[in-house]
């Protein structure tokens, strides 16, 4: 212990002795640790942390399944019920589902709340029961008068947090709610990713007049297994109670199946591939950290030869001066993990700011006693890895050589020569990995960018009001929509507006269009006001627009996107023609727009414009042009609501926002690939501008031997970089094989691009060439300018 504490004194005043190389080594260290214990930080949730429920490893979601292994987003009714009824594998299974959205009433300011259903074993299966009142009793679930509520925590402290809540009466626009209990803080709906957290909970209602979710499918059950029943078992239970079904009804055994998973498999399935790859390439940065501090360790190591060459010659052992450079090696991790902890927990919220809520934020994340494990392992472990190279190379000097050398003159041979090359070259080989996936991601994102999307985005502000089915039955609807349309309309700083049932980016009416020339095209149909062509930018190609009358009476005419014209009319005769869709009226085609796309990754569809039908369609969706900031228009639209009905709650988007939100997951990927990529470049820059810069010192004497004999300046530069680059030419050809074979995870990412994309790859090669060249250039420099005389004078 004496000696250990010596050496642990020693190696502080090595480190205090030589800050500007100990500053290096730590702030280095820092960014690699800060970069992944962010990460950890925010996967940690969704890869690690385990499922706010009792006895998580339990619970399961049951999928049904096609013979072709396809799964789908609902069940039909039957096996659910069938399950519930026949399993015994499951100790609770319930659903659980989107129930209503509605406006309360009666407070200041209109409220919307969100209400999921539940089944009647949900709650059980969860494991969870309320921390104030109680749960639904049985008869909760016929329906009828009030309908019974849980609150979720951040609701009922939002209102006030009273324990005199249980048993009040909440008035709804279009329903009443009695409240019953409130759920615990830290409970989280296991909801579809996404979907936002509820408000309130309520029953799940079995009778014709519920949601879809209770009727002839429902969506994935969760269950909770019995204690020591496996998903392997309880799958095959369930399978078999499926293929008897078909039989019983006489379809075929092969059909339709289920698949059971983990629950954290259903709910994370897509952010968990996404996570687990930022998690690697935050190894890699971690990893060049580390090859970069043995590089410059190593090199470093030249000039204390003398110095471990004393020590031996006075009996240190080997293991002895191995213990003292690893003690040096691990007092920089540790100084460094600490600093790493203390950037990650400043630059926290940043980035947690930048993840795509609807994908990662399910299980909140955060800087808790887990991400501090996990930083102090990662920095013990970080220490470990890059400094066994110099302990095990410096350990063992030649010491009548070392003794015996000058200053100018480094004897520690091929060995650490050979060390330092490979140590550069799997640097350089991981780089290169980081920059393919990062010059992937950022030129699939260009490419996103760069989609026409067929409209124009720019000063669109998108209006939606939901009107109570109580006091806004369809006609009053239709009528209350005019309205708002013409007072939005008058406003003195708007272009023009219009309505749709759904704007474009929205999401679609689908429906099946019976085009003459393909009846079973896909397509939809969207009905539209007067001035949507207009207000959206979408380019008129031939014919006309809705008049006013047209769009509001639902004249027999029709608008065709382009590609519904070519699909339908290849002849390009589809002006003036004349078709029928199923359950439509025959319309006449007065005009053809250019196409739109309904996402940004999404191709462009046909799609069929109609007049807006009051009998069909109860509401819509308002679309508002500006001439100045469309940020500006939102209290006004908000005010012509309130102005019709003060009770009513109204939303206001900026139509950029919409668009911002469907490249938001691509966004972010690329961003963080690209920070990891340039600081991978900037470490590697470092490690080989260190690296070179220690050799050409301890290189002196022999340059100016050289230069003596007759080698010039140029000659003395082209050796320098020459060899500096073996290695960097060597990582850059194993790195890009590595690149061909990673980057094919990246496939689903990529938008338009090949994940062997050539273009790609060669930027990322001449990159990295031209990194390492100003890398060198500097101490290659330096070391033309020896002066032979000064050089063979240090002898």
């Amino acid at each position: 212990m004496s000696g250990l504490l010596q050496d642990l004194r020693y190696a502080v005043r090595v480190l205090l002795k030589n800050r500007g190389f100990s500053a290096t080594a730590i702030l280095t260290l820092a960014l690699g640790i800060g970069v992944n214990t962010s990460i950890f930080s925010i996967a940690d949730g969704i890869l690690f942390r385990p499922l706010p429920y009792p006895h998580p490893d339990r619970l399961v979601s049951v999928l049904e399944q096609s013979a072709k292994g396809q799964t789908f987003g609902t069940m039909r009714r039957a096996t659910f019920d069938a399950l519930l009824t026949g399993s015994r594998s499951f100790e609770a299974l319930g659903v659980i589902d989107t129930d209503f959205i509605d406006t309360l009433v009666g407070a200041d300011q209109p409220v919307r709340l969100r209400a999921d259903a539940v089944s009647p074993q949900l709650l059980r299966a969860l494991g969870v029961e309320p921390v104030l009142g109680h749960a639904f009793g049985a008869d909760d679930y016929h329906g009828g008068g009030e309908r019974p509520a849980l609150l979720m925590h951040p609701l009922w402290r939002a209102v006030g947090g009273d324990r005199d809540v249980i048993g009040k009466t909440w008035r709804l626009e279009d329903r009443t709610l009695r409240i019953v209990g409130v759920m615990p803080a830290d409970f989280i709906v296991p909801a579809d990713q996404g979907n936002p957290q509820p408000d309130v909970l309520v029953p799940l209602v079995d009778d014709p007049a519920a949601p879809p979710a209770s009727g002839a499918r429902v969506v994935p059950p969760i269950g909770r297994l019995k204690d020591g029943v496996t998903i392997a078992q309880a799958e095959a239970e369930a399978r078999a109670m499926v293929r008897a079904m078909a039989l019983g009804e006489g379809h075929s055994a092969d059909g339709m199946t289920v698949r059971i998973v983990s629950l954290r498999e259903n709910l994370f399935y897509v952010a968990q591939p996404v996570l687990f790859v930022l998690v690697g390439a935050a190894a890699f940065v971690l990893l060049i950290v580390c090859a970069n501090l043995a590089s410059l360790l190593l090199a470093r190591g030249s000039e204390r030869e003398r110095e471990l060459a004393i020590r031996t010659a006075l009996g240190a052992s080997r293991g002895r001066l191995a213990r003292q450079l690893m003690l040096e090696s691990l007092l920089i991790a540790v100084i460094g993990g600490g600093c790493g902890l203390l950037l990650a927990n400043a630059t926290f919220d940043l980035i947690y700011a930048l993840v795509p809520g609807r994908v990662y934020r399910i299980i909140p994340a955060g800087i808790d006693y887990r991400v501090v494990v996990f930083a102090t392992l990662s920095s013990l472990c970080a220490g470990l890895l890059f400094g066994v190279a110099p302990a095990q190379r410096l350990s063992k000097p030649d010491i009548l050589p070392s003794l015996q050398q000058g200053k100018g003159l480094s004897r520690f041979g091929a060995g650490s020569w050979q060390t330092g090359t490979l140590l550069v070259a799997s640097e350089t080989a991981l780089v290169v990995v980081l920059l393919a996936g990062a010059g992937l991601m950022v030129n699939s994102f260009a490419r996103l960018l760069r989609v026409d999307l067929g409209v124009n985005p720019d000063r669109v502000d998108i209006l939606t009001v939901s009107l109570p089915r109580t006091r806004y039955p369809r006609l009053a609807a239709f009528q209350f929509d005019q309205q708002l349309l013409e007072r939005v309309s008058a406003l003195p700083d708007v272009d023009r507006a219009a309505g749709a049932v759904s704007a474009p980016l929205f999401g679609s009416l689908w429906m099946r269009l019976s085009l003459p020339d393909s009846p079973t095209a896909s397509g939809t149909a969207e009905p539209v006001t007067a001035g949507y062509f207009r207000t959206f930018g979408i380019r008129l190609l031939a014919g006309r627009a809705f008049t006013d009358h047209e769009a509001m009476t639902n004249a027999p005419v029709a608008v065709l996107s382009e590609s519904a014209a070519r699909i339908g009319w290849p002849r390009g005769d589809a002006l003036g023609s004349t078709f029928q869709n199923p359950r439509d009226q025959p319309r006449q085609i007065i005009g053809i727009v250019a196409d739109i796309r309904q996402s940004v990754r999404q191709r462009a569809v046909p799609v069929m414009y109609m007049p807006f039908d009051a009998a069909t369609f109860r509401s819509m969706t308002i679309a508002v042009r500006s001439r100045e900031d469309p940020r500006a228009m939102a209290a006004m639209l908000k005010a012509q609501v309130r102005s019709l009905d003060p009770n009513l709650m109204a939303t206001v988007s900026p139509f950029t926002e919409i668009l911002d939100a469907q490249i938001a997951v691509p966004r972010f990927q690329t961003l963080l690939f690209s920070v990891f990529a340039v600081l991978g470049l900037i470490l590697a820059a470092i490690g080989i501008f260190g690296v070179v810069g220690y050799t050409v010192a301890r290189r002196t004497h022999e340059i100016g031997v050289r230069m003596a004999l007759g080698a010039d300046a140029r000659d003395v530069m082209r050796m320098v970089i020459r060899e500096a680059l073996t290695p960097v030419a060597a990582g850059l050809g194993i790195g890009l094989i590595g690149a061909f074979w990673i980057t094919r995870l990246l496939a689903s990412w990529l938008f338009e691009v090949t994940p062997h994309d050539p273009a790609t790859l060669t930027a990322v090669s001449l990159l990295l060439v031209g990194t390492a060249l100003a890398a060198t250039y500097f101490p290659a420099r330096r070391a033309s300018r020896v002066d032979p005389m000064e050089a063979l004078r240090t002898e």
